[in-house]
């Protein structure tokens, strides 16, 4: 009867939140301060409906840090930018379809940026986008998107404009333009994961994983690589 009771006092309370910490770096490898991490949730436990607060914002610290208390089981849209980088946006379930609820996620989200240079002639125009979507103007962000000229671009780029385009929630484009990128440089871990973050917003999670796998085999980094075993095996 206790269990039972407690329960239903779990169920009313809604489910429990969580802390996520990560951060935020250049490809190269420096850590970046005063990045702004934003959140999106656009599915729940299962994968159903999402109930609670979706939206958080937090900025990384001098060590390019970030915390974020409030998190709770779905899937989780994570939007980076910084001044003199291209946004950057992760898609992950957080303990989605896992039948029991960890107090602690066992991972931390590690996150990092390409820099205008990097990312070549292309640089100016996914800027000038994502500043118009920040400012709301999501049609025009859109538009201006589709004027940019995708042909014949280095891998950095195309995934800099795969980042655009999940930024624009255009998922179909974005994993176009991941999969490109990861056909020209298989060994790099970046456009694995957004070939993974478009999947699992188009709720195909037999590719998601698949994609991560990809990610946790190409990445340097040991505490992205947890990450990626752990959505891995939330999936599956």
């Amino acid at each position: 009867v206790v269990c039972v009771l407690a329960a239903d006092v779990a169920a009313r309370q809604g489910p429990a939140a969580m802390r996520l910490r990560g951060r935020v770096q250049a490809e190269a490898g420096a850590p970046i301060q005063g990045a702004v991490i934003r959140t999106d949730a656009t599915a729940g436990i299962g994968g159903g409906q999402f109930v609670g607060q979706r939206q958080f914002t937090t900025k990384t610290d001098k060590k390019g840090q970030w915390s974020l208390l409030g998190i709770t089981r779905g899937l989780w849209i994570f939007e980076v930018t910084a001044d003199g980088y291209l946004p950057h946006v992760v898609a992950i379930p957080v303990e989605m379809m896992k039948s029991s609820n960890l107090a602690t996620p066992p991972w931390r989200l590690n996150m990092a940026l390409q820099s205008d240079a990097e990312v070549g002639t292309i640089a100016g125009a996914l800027g000038n986008v994502a500043k118009t979507m920040a400012a709301g103007q999501r049609d025009e962000a859109g538009a201006m998107l589709r004027r940019v000229s995708l042909e014949g671009l280095s891998p950095e780029a195309l995934c800099a404009a795969g980042d655009a385009s999940l930024l624009l929630r255009d998922y179909s484009m974005a994993r176009q333009l991941f999969t490109r990128a990861a056909q020209a440089r298989p060994d790099w871990y970046h456009p694995h994961l957004g070939e993974g973050s478009a999947a699992m917003l188009q709720g195909d999670y037999n590719a998601a994983a698949k994609a991560y796998w990809q990610v946790r085999e190409t990445t340097k980094d040991s505490e992205l690589q947890q990450v990626m075993s752990a959505a891995i095996a939330d999936l599956n």
